[in-house]
This record gives C-alpha cells, structure tokens and sequence, in this order.
C-alpha cells in the first residue's frame, strides 16, 4: 500500500495514503497486541520481521494521520520496542553463564552470553527493528537506550557474524541475503542520521559486495 501512494502521489495520493496509513496502524497494533516477550518463536516469525517495514511505512505516512492516530502508532512502537528490551541478565552484563545451546529451544530474553542466538539472522531482525524505532521516535523515555543497545548489537555481528571474505556466518546464502535486506537499511538511516557510516567498516562492506549465488562454494566478491 505504501508503495502503491507513492508511486501514485499525483494521480490518486489520497486513497492510496489512505489506505497504506490504514495498513499501517492495523499491523504495529496487531504485533503490540501479541503477547509474551519472546523476539524469537512463533511471536517473532509472524510480526518481527515485518517491524522495520511498518516503521518505515509509519515515517512515509505519518503526514496523512491525526494526531491521535499518530500518537497511537507511536504508543504501539514503543510497547513493542520495549518489549524486545526484555533481558535475561543485568544491564552490567553480569551474570551466570547460560545453560548449553538447544537448538530445539530459544531464548524468551536478550542474554549477552547466548552468542548462538545473537549470531543468527533473528537477531539482526530484532535490534534493527529496535534501532528504526528509536531514531523514528527520538522522543520516547526509553529511545537512547533502544538506539545504544541496537548499535551495539550491530557491531558486535558485524565483528563477530561476517567472515573476511563477505560471508554471513549461518550457512546459507538466503540468510545471508535476508540479513543484508536488514542490515543495508540500518546502515543507510544510521549514515543519514550521522551516527556512524557502517558502510565503511570493512567486514560490512564486504558482506554488501559479496556475490549472491546458489553455490556458497563458487561464490566470490565481486570486483
């Protein structure tokens, strides 16, 4: 719908805005309205990865709502953004180690010490989410420690998830694909924003140019 209104800005702005504004608001109240605090399960399958999509929208948008719409959006942003904060150990990152990895199991909770689940594709879904909403919302209680959090969370993967070659660290060029379609947005906004510029880190930048093939063995950057 979003993309409907502005390709129709002209010819039909006011059905399309309508209707993406109404698309919208539908979908950041459905996910505030899903309960648990899980950023991974059935939860985040069915509404995190669509968050930063909605919040983008919401910014495309914002100028065809109310002020009451407006502010409801928000509210529901910052519930779920607060949500996804939810942390299994202290803020000082202290804390006992976790219990050995389950693959058939997941984390309800951000825990620092669970390096399996903070390397995985979900994770980058979650702290990007986080960190649209918070430069979206500057004004929230809780923005500067969303956006901190997230910024973190970034360049830990980028240090830590990227090979020197490019290569996402889960075997698979379609997560491979699926993290860079969060990662390149959360670059560009955090550049716009003149926070950091994180296409000039060198694994990210590598992982940007790194070929998109069905072969990770025949794969190479491409020059």
């Amino acid at each position: 719908a979003t993309a409907l209104y502005l390709a129709n800005h002209r010819s039909n702005a006011s059905g399309y805005g309508d209707l993406a504004k109404g698309m919208v608001l539908e979908g950041v109240e459905a996910a505030a309205a899903q309960p648990g605090g899980s950023f991974v399960g059935g939860w985040f399958a069915a509404t995190q990865r669509n968050l930063q999509n909605l919040v983008t929208s919401y910014d495309i948008v914002h100028a065809r709502m109310t002020p009451s719409e407006a502010a409801q959006g928000e509210a529901a942003f910052a519930s779920i953004a607060n949500r996804l904060m939810i942390v299994c150990t202290p803020a000082n990152d202290l804390g006992p180690a976790p219990p050995p990895y389950d693959p058939k199991s997941f984390t309800d909770c951000y825990d620092i010490y669970d390096t399996k689940n903070r390397l995985s594709n979900w994770a980058t879904d979650r702290y990007g989410a986080l960190l649209l909403i918070a430069l979206t919302f500057p004004n929230q209680p809780n923005a500067s420690h969303w956006r901190e959090h997230a910024i973190r969370e970034f360049r830990w993967q980028i240090a830590n998830g990227i090979s020197t070659d490019g290569q996402w660290n889960e075997p698979s060029t379609r997560y491979h694909g699926a993290v860079l379609r969060c990662m390149i947005p959360l670059s560009y906004a955090l550049r716009h924003a003149k926070i950091m510029d994180p296409f000039q880190v060198c694994p990210m930048k590598s992982s940007a140019t790194f070929s998109d093939c069905s072969a990770p063995n025949f794969c190479r950057q491409r020059a």
